[in-house]
């Protein structure tokens, strides 16, 4: 789950991403955003992902927005032993915000009030 920031198309944006490898960098995923000027940042949300051999499904607020097949033999690593990264990066590709400069604000913070994992028996 990411979320971008950086102005307006930005900071009311997610999205749900899968990436894997298979001979090469692949990923797929969905978007969905919030209207502007509304922003994540304005309020808590509760982002969720539902994970199992067939399918990644995320969902925003108890929303599904995006549905991920992962049947096909390419995606099997998909289905291993996985973990939790909690991440605030500040900087990426030109197509997204780009590098920081004197415009970007530090510290950059995120706020989390809880994390659950669980596994369906």
């Amino acid at each position: 789950m990411e979320m971008i920031g950086g102005g307006n198309g930005y900071d009311n944006k997610f999205y749900g991403t899968a990436h894997w490898d298979d001979g090469g960098h692949q990923s797929s995923g969905g978007s969905s955003s919030i209207p502007w000027p509304q922003q994540l940042s304005d309020a808590y949300h509760t982002y969720g992902i539902e994970w199992n051999t067939t399918y990644i499904k995320w969902y925003f607020d108890g929303t599904l927005y995006y549905t991920l097949d992962t049947t096909p033999a390419a995606m099997s690593e998909l289905n291993g032993p996985m973990f939790v990264i909690l991440n605030v990066a500040v900087g990426g590709p030109t197509s997204w915000p780009g590098a920081p400069d004197g415009t970007t604000v530090f510290p950059q913070k995120m706020y989390v009030d809880w994390v659950r994992w669980y596994e369906w028996k």
